[in-house]
């Protein structure tokens, strides 16, 4: 199982590579915040930042999510698992 991270400031994803990529992205985040607001680059892609005006009233998450490492192995049980329960709407529109 892999744990992949990711920041959401104000509805919009940015991916971050590692777990050393997540502990200075909080570190700029609450500087950012104890000054009263501040530009913070994150992490936008793989090769690709943006800079992210972050104020006392910006909503920030950061979201650890756990992913199985054999994601196709996944797919197919929910295949069988749908087409074992017989059709429902969602078949119509594959």
């Amino acid at each position: 199982m892999t744990t992949r991270h990711q920041l959401v400031i104000n509805g919009h994803t940015y991916p971050l590579a590692d777990d050393d990529r997540v502990v200075d992205v909080k570190h700029a985040i609450l500087t950012a915040v104890h000054d009263g607001g501040a530009f913070v680059e994150v992490p936008a892609g793989a090769v690709t930042t943006a800079e992210v005006l972050v104020t006392p009233a910006t909503a920030i998450y950061i979201e650890h999510i756990d992913v199985v490492d054999n994601d196709h192995y996944e797919l197919r049980e929910l295949e069988n698992v749908r087409s074992e329960s017989g059709p429902d709407e969602t078949d119509l529109w594959i």
